[in-house]
């Protein structure tokens, strides 16, 4: 089984946080009661703005301030999540596409998504999860990689995995494309498969 996400783990805490914030639509504005709202402790919020101002020049080298330009570990993981963060908020439809069926289905996302980033899935998330490739369980999970749940003989959800503990799926009917943890009490999640490990070889 995939270990739950950490917060002492550097990786799946700035994912959590960065995701968290983009998706309320934070820019720039009160960093300090921000910081605040994740952590009551004046103390907190002093080391963490201090530590900011010390990775700032080297930040700002590598960063693009754009909550879109999210950090994976291969090319064709970078443009499925950016192509899936584009979807948000779109209806969930049964055996959708995309807008022009008016929304996704959660396969359907995850197709579109890779198919963006010129690689071909299935159609179905128990097609897209016997296609592979299969990640061992208990091997820490990377942005791109697909997430499902159900049994080994009937998969029935597909999420995209977006690094910190969180999924962008087309949950189900009544719901949108939107951003939420990847495990929850009571579960059934079956293990990932990582597509995007044609485009690096990882």
């Amino acid at each position: 089984m995939v270990p739950p996400p950490s917060r002492y783990n550097p990786h799946d805490a700035s994912y959590a946080a960065a995701f968290y914030l983009c998706d309320n639509g934070l820019t720039r504005g009160d960093l300090r009661g921000v910081i605040f709202a994740y952590n009551h402790a004046d103390w907190y919020v002093n080391d963490v703005l201090a530590q900011a101002g010390e990775y700032a020049d080297a930040a700002a080298t590598v960063g693009t301030g754009d909550c879109n330009a999210i950090q994976a570990t291969t090319t064709a993981a970078l443009t499925a999540i950016n192509y899936a963060f584009g979807q948000r908020g779109l209806p969930y439809v049964w055996g959708g596409d995309g807008a022009q069926d008016g929304g996704f289905d959660c396969s359907g996302l995850t197709t579109a998504a890779y198919t963006a980033a010129g690689i071909t899935l299935p159609r179905t998330a128990d097609t897209q999860f016997r296609a592979g490739p299969r990640m061992p369980a208990g091997q820490p999970l990377l942005p791109g990689d697909l997430v499902f749940y159900g049994t080994e003989a009937h998969i029935h959800h597909v999420g995209l995995y977006i690094g910190g503990g969180l999924v962008i799926d087309a949950p189900d009917f009544g719901q949108v494309v939107k951003i939420e943890p990847y495990r929850y009490p009571g579960d059934d999640f079956v293990g990932a498969t990582r597509p995007a490990k044609v485009d690096a070889g990882l």
